[in-house]
């Protein structure tokens, strides 16, 4: 269970990310089934869906070998949604990224490597166009 979502795997590879706001599911091998019981919504190699507040977005297409990147020494996206870059780094850094509301439909398109943005957050707000304000728990970052 993500949040009020279940997520069948049905023999595959497939990353989930989430925030207070939005679930993502994306999948490189076989079949992830989103919500069984209620959508019974199949996700195929190379797809991806956000579920943002409990609805569904639209489906989008993936690069297979991005799904999980966030374990790599560098990240890269062609016209990724900041949430989903968001998620990714939040991990490689170790610490929680949160994106506002109005920041959610800003789209990415870079390689990042994590370890040149840890501890500045100026310099990643440069690199993504947003504002970034460094907490206790985190980043948030936010529309400019």
């Amino acid at each position: 269970m993500v949040g009020a979502h279940r997520i069948v795997d049905a023999g595959t590879t497939f990353e989930v990310s989430h925030d207070e706001h939005a679930i993502r599911v994306e999948v490189a091998e076989g079949m992830v089934i989103v919500d069984p019981a209620v959508e019974a919504l199949r996700l195929a190699p190379g797809q991806a869906v956000e579920l943002i507040e409990g609805r569904q977005t639209k489906r989008e297409l993936v690069a297979r070998e991005s799904v999980g990147q966030w374990r790599r020494a560098s990240l890269s996206y062609t016209d990724a949604p900041l949430t989903r870059v968001a998620a990714d780094l939040s991990v490689a850094l170790g610490h929680s990224i949160v994106v506002d509301a109005a920041a959610r439909d800003r789209r990415i398109t870079a390689t990042i490597t994590p370890a040149t943005v840890k501890g500045k957050p100026d310099e990643a707000a440069e690199l993504f166009g947003v504002r970034i304000v460094a907490t206790s728990r985190g980043w948030i970052f936010y529309q400019r």
